[in-house]
């Protein structure tokens, strides 16, 4: 059979369907049909469509303060720029303030060898436990 022959006998099939379910079947039914459709409808399809609606409608509620909290997140982030700067100064900072204290330790040191308090010996040991070694110029 080719594919005209079977096309022909669906065309035919379909003409003597509508035709047979337009005899068979009377205004009366169908407006039955619509009747019952209508009412199964309303009592059942449509209420469990309202619940869907419903969780959708909580679902993208959650969705938006996800949202908001999530751009809350983001704005208050630091970029690696700002933090690298910031670690930066920090750094530097400290740099200073070890430096001055160890031209304290240095000062009490040098006082320590003019008075002769402490003996010589533990002057050396306390000259190498430097921070930041001098240069000898």
């Amino acid at each position: 059979m080719e594919e005209k022959d079977v096309k022909q006998i669906k065309e035919i099939v379909d003409q003597g369907f509508q035709k047979g379910f337009q005899q068979e079947f009377p205004n009366a039914f169908k407006q039955a049909f619509q009747l019952e459709f209508g009412q199964i409808w309303d009592k059942n399809i449509a209420p469990a469509f309202d619940d869907v609606y419903q969780r959708f409608d909580g679902i993208e509620n959650r969705f938006e303060g996800v949202e908001t909290r999530l751009n809350r997140i983001e704005s208050q982030m630091v970029t690696k720029s700002y933090l690298d700067d910031k670690l930066a100064d920090l750094e530097g900072g400290v740099i200073s303030k070890l430096r001055k204290e160890d031209e304290k330790v240095n000062r009490i040191i040098s006082l320590l060898k003019k008075h002769k308090v402490v003996p010589q010996a533990d002057l050396d040991d306390l000259d190498n436990l430097q921070i930041f070694p001098k240069i000898q110029i």
